[in-house]
């Protein structure tokens, strides 16, 4: 997994990613360091971060990163929400996204879906008691149908609007065919339970919800014609039928009159909620449902008693439940009003004046706190490593603060001298000369 975080205000952006790649190999898992945070052009201010699968296609996003930069050159574009859609188009090219690895990210996809729809099957089927006995086919169909009106809910992913689903898993249906016997082979599965499964990868394919494999990129930087940072969330879940799967989730865009300032947390973030909401997100979505689950019992037991139930007709119950929902609601609001008020505003009012090096060293310091937190508890160390950290700036560009070699940069000065512009620039007097 990953940290990263993004802290903005009017004059930079600061980047933070931590190195730390957990791999997963027949039942073991080993983590590595790895690159996740890179300058999108050499010759522009702006830079992308990779979270989740550091692969897309089967490609290290690192290698394609490096080759887009190249294709890019010199040319820019107006805003960071365009290098995002350019990005994005370069990506689904055919040397990238050729036919074998469609197929292959299909039934990637499809093994992550059957997964979860078998996992939840497997759980319902453990949880039955020994006299209820459960009929597995109305189960697996309701669980199904679950995930169907899941799906529903999310909606489609406009990328993903011109693709016909249904011909395309009937295309592929023998290999769609093997992972579903492969996910329920304990199970008998008939051409019915088939359809259904069919049916849910197809709405799968179409909505807007990512596999356990996606992908996020981060853009974050200056347009050519922004005077101001913006940053750009994308998720991608791979290449379908030639078309990248993949949708912009956030959008942070720092005006003069109305955002000012804003610090974004990627992946891993819960220790960034921490430390700006002052209370962990978990704990508060436990102490409201605990609350909300409370009051209504409560409620429910007050107007049901003997005594209660002679007295009050039903507009009366019906008026005091109402109540109690208006009351919940009002908690929930008064508590997002005196985080915000009493944590957040205070931090981002002191981020708007922070100069660049500030930046940085806050963006640092909550991957750190992260990272931290992972080596300090029992949960599996997927955040740390040398953390790279960037500021990139309308005047100076992308400009390193800390950044990480796998190799010793004084035994390799001729690397440096290859990537200076006057290297280039010889190289290229040098082939003038020689014509």
């Amino acid at each position: 997994m990953t940290a990263e975080v993004a802290v903005m205000n009017k004059t930079a952006v600061a980047l933070a990613a931590d190195s730390a790649m957990t791999v997963s190999v027949a039942n073991a898992r080993k983590t590595y360091p790895t690159n996740k945070l890179f300058a999108l052009s050499k010759h522009h201010p702006i830079g992308i971060m990779i979270y989740n699968n550091a692969e897309f296609m089967n490609v290290p996003w690192e290698t394609i990163v490096k080759m887009y930069r190249q294709q890019l050159g010199t040319s820019s574009k107006s805003t960071v929400q365009e290098y995002a859609e350019d990005f994005l188009g370069y990506i689904g090219n055919a040397a990238i996204c050729t036919d074998e690895q469609c197929q292959s990210n299909l039934l990637r996809i499809s093994n992550d879906l059957f997964q979860r729809i078998a996992w939840d099957v497997r759980n319902r089927l453990n949880d039955n008691t020994p006299g209820g006995a459960l009929d597995v086919s109305a189960l697996i169909h309701t669980v199904v149908n679950e995930h169907m009106a899941a799906l529903a809910s999310v909606g489609e992913a406009s990328s993903m609007q011109h693709i016909d689903a249904d011909a395309l898993v009937r295309e592929h249906e023998a290999a769609v065919y093997e992972v579903i016997d492969h996910r329920f082979r304990e199970i008998a599965i008939n051409e019915s339970l088939r359809q259904s499964l069919c049916d849910v990868l197809t709405a799968f394919i179409k909505s807007e919800t990512r596999s356990s494999g996606y992908s996020g990129l981060v853009f974050a930087g200056f347009g050519q014609d922004e005077i101001l940072p913006s940053l750009v969330e994308v998720v991608t879940d791979g290449s379908i039928a030639n078309t990248v799967k993949g949708y912009v989730k956030n959008v942070v865009d720092l005006d003069r009159d109305g955002i000012q300032t804003s610090i974004n947390a990627f992946a891993q973030s819960e220790m960034v909620g921490r430390f700006m909401n002052g209370v962990d997100n978990e704990l508060m979505s436990y102490l409201e449902n605990y609350i909300d689950a409370l009051l209504t019992k409560t409620t429910s037991d007050l107007v049901e008693a003997e005594d209660a139930g002679a007295t009050l007709g039903e507009n009366q119950i019906s008026a005091i439940r109402a109540v109690v929902q208006t009351e919940l609601a009002d908690f929930h609001q008064a508590m997002a009003s005196f985080c915000r008020s009493r944590f957040v505003e205070p931090v981002l009012g002191i981020v708007r004046h922070l100069p660049k090096e500030e930046l940085a060293s806050m963006a640092e310091a909550l991957v750190n706190l992260t990272s931290l937190k992972r080596r300090v508890s029992m949960e599996e160390e997927t955040v740390g490593g040398p953390i790279d950290v960037a500021v990139i700036s309308r005047g100076d560009g992308f400009i390193w603060i800390k950044r990480k070699h796998y190799f010793d940069p004084s035994l390799n000065r001729d690397y440096f001298e290859r990537r200076s512009p006057h290297h280039t620039q010889r190289e290229a007097n040098s082939e003038v000369q020689a014509v």
